[in-house]
Parts: structure tokens; sequence; C-alpha cells
């Protein structure tokens, strides 16, 4: 299933510590109490009771939810011998720490205040190479990408279309980093990122009347989805990129996008954690371990949709409709 050097019995031992700290996940039964919890104070309550040391003065526990992560990444850490096997699953956060680089730089604000761990190059390598204008000094597969960013923001000053430039490349990175895995199911979640990422970008493109040159920049064509196909649907209408979806295989993506935007971002998440969900059952490989902190990310992402809810005071019901679907 991989093409690591680790030996079975290795896997076997991570999976098993997985395994164990899983049952430290919220249920689907905790979390249908969270999403009853009368108020936001009651809810932030109940998640302290299951050890999520929040605060419920804080309209956003940014910190809180970010140690989730860490506690996940170091739990993979120290269960795996080599992490980089996982450099598909963590690479979005070296294209998001090279982003708010480049803009720091650029607005003289701290840079360090906006990166994101883990990720596969060290954060302050990367915030040392940027400041200094070092782009050789970054690992290679973010050499080119900076430098073409850089020289559009200093030329252009277009801010967005850099950030295209960089989604685009953190797609098309991750595709390549799970081909060199040789698991099948980091290639299938990377390139399902890549899909919804298309498909989000192409709806906002038809929704805001952006011209082809734009969507020709703005999506990547990394995954499965026909890029010239994706592009013809957006300059057509809603109808069409439905078709375009459906046809490729996402027909929920496609009954979503129909329905209304919270809908279609729910059923983007959805079809990443119908991935976990799949790689979670495997009994060897790397697999449940990279579905396990994904599903960990999935938690933290439900925990913030339902606080939100619960701060902006939403009906359970429109709540309930905003949670994605659950690895538990």
């Amino acid at each position: 299933m991989t093409g690591t050097g680790m030996n079975e019995l290795h896997f076997a031992y991570a999976v098993a510590r997985i395994r164990c700290n899983e049952l430290n996940l919220l249920t689907s039964a905790d979390f249908e109490q969270l999403i009853s919890a009368p108020d936001h104070k009651s809810a932030v309550a109940f998640l302290n009771d299951k050890g999520w040391e929040l605060d419920e003065k804080s309209d956003s526990n940014a910190a809180a939810f970010h140690r989730r992560r860490e506690e996940a990444w170091e739990l993979i850490q120290s269960s795996l011998e080599d992490v980089s096997i996982l450099n598909s699953v963590i690479v979005f956060n070296d294209f998001h720490n090279l982003k708010a680089a480049l803009k720091c730089k650029f607005t003289g604000s701290d840079a360090q205040n906006y990166m994101l761990r883990p990720s596969v190059a060290d954060s302050d390598a990367l915030l040392e190479a940027v400041e200094k204008h070092r782009f050789e000094q970054l690992p290679a597969f973010l050499q080119s990408s900076a430098q073409e960013a850089y020289d559009m923001l200093v030329q252009t000053g277009n801010g967005q279309r850099a950030d295209c430039l960089l989604d685009c490349a953190a797609m098309q990175t991750a595709v390549e980093m799970a081909k060199r895995s040789q698991s099948a199911m980091l290639l299938t979640l990377a390139q399902t990122v890549a899909d919804c990422a298309d498909a989000k970008t192409a709806y906002r493109c038809f929704r805001t009347g952006k011209d082809e040159a734009f969507l020709e920049q703005a999506l990547s064509g990394s995954g499965k989805l026909d890029k010239a196909a994706l592009c013809a649907a957006a300059r057509s209408g809603a109808e069409e990129l439905a078709q375009t979806l459906d046809a490729a295989g996402y027909p929920r993506l496609a009954k979503g996008l129909l329905t209304d935007s919270v809908s279609f971002e729910k059923e983007c998440d959805d079809a990443l954690m119908a991935v976990y969900i799949q790689a979670k059952h495997s009994a060897f490989g790397v697999e449940p371990v990279a579905a396990y902190y994904l599903a960990c990310e999935s938690q933290v992402k439900n925990v913030r949709i339902i606080l939100s809810g619960k701060l902006n005071r939403l009906p359970q019901q429109e709540i309930e409709r905003r949670v994605r679907s659950l690895y538990v």
C-alpha cells in the first residue's frame, strides 16, 4: 500500500496507537449534545468536560484549536519512524505560510502571528528566507512559486492573483507528493482536495462573473476534474457546473451546488471525509494514521461551526445543516 522502507510491524504499532486515541475523539452522541446545548457558554462547558480547554469568553479560541492539531501531529510523529510520507497532507500549511510571509514582507506585519503548523518546511527558516529574499534557501517545492508570487506582487500589486498562483501550486505539489508516497489513499485524498478546491473556485467565479483568463489562472487542474470542461461550465452557469461535477463522479457536490452555498461547502468537506472513513478501516499501512490526523482537523472544524452558530444564536436546525459528516 505504501512504498516506504518502514516494515508492517512498525505500521501496526502506529495504527494500534491511533486506534487507542480514536477513543478520545468526540462521538456522534457528543455532537448531538453539543448542538443541542442551549447557548455558547453551555457548549464550551460541555467541550471542556471532554478536555478541550476552551475559554468561554473567547470568540475564536484559535490557540486552543491549534493545540488540538499539534497534539494530534505529535502523536503521529512519536508513532511513525518517518513522517515525510504524510507530506502531501500537511504541505498546504507550507503554502499558507509562504502567502503570509510574502504579504507581511510588503505590509510590515509580524508573519509569526499567521504561521500554521505542522508543515514540511521549518516555518522560521521560511520566514527568514522570504525576509532576506533568499528564495533559493527554501525547499525545492516552494522556490519557483515564491519567486513568481513575489514578482507578481512587486509588478502588479495584485494579491488575489498571487494567492491563486500559490493555491494552484499547493494542489499540484500535494498531488506530486502523494504519488511519491505510493499510497493510493493519499493520492485519492490529494486529488479530491484539488477537485473540491477547483469546484469551489469555479462556482465563485461563476457567481462573480470572472472572465476566462482569471479562471485559467485560478483552477489548478491537479485532480480528476477536466480543467477545460470546468472553465467552460463556469462561464455557462450553475446547471452546467453541476452537470460537469456529476459526470466526473461528484453527484453530491452537484446537488449541493444547486441547493445553496452552505450545502455546497458542506458536500465538499463531506467528500473528503468519505476518503478518511474508507482509510480508517485499513488494517495496515499509513492510511489509518493519515485518516486520524485529518479526522482531528475535521472535528475542530465542526466544533468551530457549532460554537459560531451558538455565538450568532442560529437555530439548532440551521447548525445541524452546517455540521459536516463525522469520522466516528
